[in-house]
């Protein structure tokens, strides 16, 4: 039997209010027992007062003789932290969620009765769902409400905290109404994508889906506005349909179409970083799943399809279902231009089924080189060259039993077409297979210019396939260029260009973009820029690891000094993902105080040995893009299919130059990454072309 004398409190005839945790029903009944401090009568029952410990208040209003029904109440409006988050109505939430500090409340709901409603300890929830009246948390005098004053009705100070009585209507476009209803305190409804989330979880993805779609697009993370979280819920209440749309609208709206025409991670910048650092696995799939397929749907202009036509395909889905690498596939996709219009492919999700079904077929119908060499009358091992200068259509990373580059029959018919279209010009000729073995050109070589129109047609046999029907003018020797460009030696390829500059692809495609490197001459398949623009940026702005390693620094000290002068870098690497750090040469020597530019190499023996090597290189047709000049830290020398490269760099001391082959397509590739091969600067060229000319074959 209860003892008054020792119970905590005397009277408990104040009834729990729906909605009402223990903490707010403790300070009711100290209020009754006519007390005006939370704090001082808490240490005559041993509670604390100062700091709110809603499962210690618990644990005492259920020691009181109240009704079961009433110790249930309180108990599900009450959070109990377990495992380091709290759980409460039922629903967990993170700390970081709740809040027991000061007391916060809707004027509107105090008016119609003076007790705490639980869920405005969830800082998230900024408006009342009932009212739609912001959530107060400072007195008319801009002072908070401590929790050890136990009145709901007004402050110590005598202010009055209900407002003026409004309507009740749950505004069921609201989170926080969503949340209410998931507590348990609202009749239930759906909203798929968050119910199967966390209620920490559902606020984050809130927070961030609303902080996209209710701003224009910044690089970085925009505040929080009251109705933030709203926007969020609007977007991700129904089904994953509407959510693609509704960003792919945001995209539209505030984007040109150069800028939604890049990698979905870049547009979507910051929201995209706090996608992936989602804490639970489901809600960053389906946050990162929308963006791809919203931003696909703005690059081709589709509308969603219904969740129940079953329109689209991921290449994910179509990898598993084929059993073939997703990057072949994504290869493939930008091979065939199979949104059908000219963006990019490469930032394509998904296909529809029609596109599906054609990519089975051509990925039934690729072409081996020895195959698509067969039908362009060509060596199998030439076709690179038609590849590398856009004229054939190659797909790679198929792997699971199709090593090796693969091509698609559309393009080499493309080909066979364009020889056929060719005009013819009278003149002395030789067969098209005895010009480049009696001129020991590269079959690949002369094969581009033909299609070029460098080397032209003087008869056709159209009883043989291709180039081997071909008779050509017996003057070819312009044919002997390794870069193989189809055009004239005024422009480069973006091959050529990142041999020049020393500068990684996703770096020069940014240059082009910003018209750094000139207006680009565009064909079907290659982007080309003028030399003379690229040979001018190339002599004032260098990759700044080219300063950074002769000088014994990292990249990012070697700014910090340059800073410190005032010179600021022309590109930094924080600009994009995957770019080079670019400097102004000159101005970095001045700033450093340094004689000469630490990235040139002085040693005339070293640059007419380098000489040697990019002649011998070019007249014997490599695949090679070999830069004017060596810096000083050394270069990685790539072929034009991206399929290997050779890292060539001088040593001063030996004054040998030491170079060694890096990729799966040189036969003595071991996967060691040291200096395998070195050579003294009055060695013979040919040995280096003859060690990087060996291949493996597949």
């Amino acid at each position: 039997m209860l003892d008054r004398l020792t119970s905590p409190f005397s009277t408990w005839a104040v009834e729990p209010a729906e909605g009402e945790p223990a903490h707010g029903y403790v300070n009711r009944l100290v209020d009754g027992e006519g007390h005006n401090s939370l704090r001082v009568y808490g240490n005559w029952i041993e509670l604390n007062g100062r700091n709110i410990v809603p499962e210690a208040m618990l644990e005492t209003v259920c020691s009181l003789p109240i009704s079961e029904e009433r110790r249930n109440r309180l108990r599900h409006a009450t959070a109990i932290e377990r495992d380091g988050s709290f759980v409460l109505a039922r629903q967990r939430f993170s700390p970081r969620d709740l809040s027991f500090a000061a007391r916060r409340w809707c004027p509107a709901c105090l008016a119609e009765s003076a007790h705490h409603r639980t869920w405005w300890d969830i800082v998230a929830l900024r408006r009342c769902p009932y009212h739609d009246t912001k959530i107060m948390d400072r007195d008319p005098d801009g002072m908070p409400v401590k929790w050890w004053w136990p009145r709901f009705d007004v402050t110590k100070r005598g202010h009055e905290l209900a407002g003026e009585r409004k309507p009740k209507v749950l505004r069921r476009g609201t989170f926080a109404a969503y949340l209410i209803m998931r507590m348990g305190f609202e009749d239930r409804w759906e909203a798929p994508l968050l119910d199967c989330l966390d209620a920490t979880v559902a606020i984050d993805v809130c927070h961030l889906v609303g902080r996209l779609i209710s701003n224009p697009r910044t690089p970085t993370i925009p505040d929080l506005a009251t109705r933030t979280i709203d926007v969020g819920y609007r977007a991700l209440r129904e089904n994953k349909d509407h959510l693609v749309s509704v960003v792919a609208a945001w995209l539209r709206k505030n984007l040109t179409a150069a800028e939604i025409d890049t990698s979905y991670s870049s547009v979507f910048g910051w929201a995209h970083r706090m996608a992936l650092n989602l804490s639970d696995e489901k809600a960053r799939r389906t946050v990162l799943s929308a963006f791809r397929k919203a931003h696909a749907y703005a690059l081709t202009g589709a509308e969603p399809s219904p969740a129940d036509a079953d329109r689209t395909v991921t290449l994910t889905e179509l990898s598993a279902e084929l059993g073939i690498d997703r990057r072949g596939i994504a290869s493939l996709v930008s091979a065939l231009a199979a949104n059908g219009n000219s963006r990019s492919t490469k930032r394509r999700v998904s296909l529809d089924s029609l596109q599906a079904e054609a990519l089975r077929r051509e990925i039934e119908d690729l072409l081996t080189r020895d195959e698509a060499g067969a039908l362009l009358g060509l060596p199998g091992w030439a076709v690179g060259h038609l590849a590398s200068s856009g004229y054939l259509a190659s797909v790679k990373h198929l792997g699971r039993g199709k090593p090796g580059l693969r091509f698609t029959r559309k393009s080499v018919t493309a080909i066979l077409d364009l020889i056929a279209a060719l005009p013819t010009t009278p003149g002395k000729s030789r067969k098209f297979i005895t010009c480049w073995r009696v001129n020991g050109l590269h079959p690949g070589q002369l094969a581009v210019s033909v299609l070029g129109g460098k080397a032209a047609i003087v008869r056709r046999n159209n009883s043989q396939y291709g180039f081997c029907g071909l008779s050509v003018q017996a003057t070819v020797a312009e044919a002997r260029r390794s870069s193989a460009l189809p055009s004239d030696d005024k422009r480069l390829s973006m091959a050529d260009i990142e041999a020049i500059t020393n500068l990684n692809r996703p770096t020069v495609q940014w240059l082009v973009r910003k018209g750094h490197l000139g207006e680009p001459h565009r064909t079907k398949k290659l982007c080309l820029l003028d030399r003379e623009t690229v040979e001018t940026f190339a002599g004032r702005y260098r990759n700044a690891i080219e300063f950074a390693e002769p000088l014994g620094v990292t990249v990012p000290d070697l700014l910090r000094r340059l800073a410190g002068k005032g010179v600021k870098p022309f590109l930094s690497a924080i600009d994009g993902h995957g770019l080079n750090t670019v400097i102004d040469a000159e101005a970095a020597r001045i700033a450093l105080g340094l004689s000469r530019n630490p990235s040139v190499i002085e040693d005339e023996g070293l640059v007419r040995f380098w000489t040697r090597i990019v002649e011998t290189a070019n007249r014997r047709g490599l695949m090679f893009k070999f830069p004017d000049r060596l810096p000083s830290c050394g270069q990685r020398v790539w072929r034009g299919d991206r399929y290997g490269s050779v890292l060539f760099q001088f040593d001063p001391v030996s004054r040998e130059l030491h170079y060694s082959l890096i990729g799966r397509r040189f036969l003595e590739d071991t996967g060691d990454r040291g200096w395998r091969h070195r050579i003294a600067l009055d060695g013979n060229p040919e040995t280096i072309i003859d060690i990087i000319s060996k291949e493996r074959t597949h």
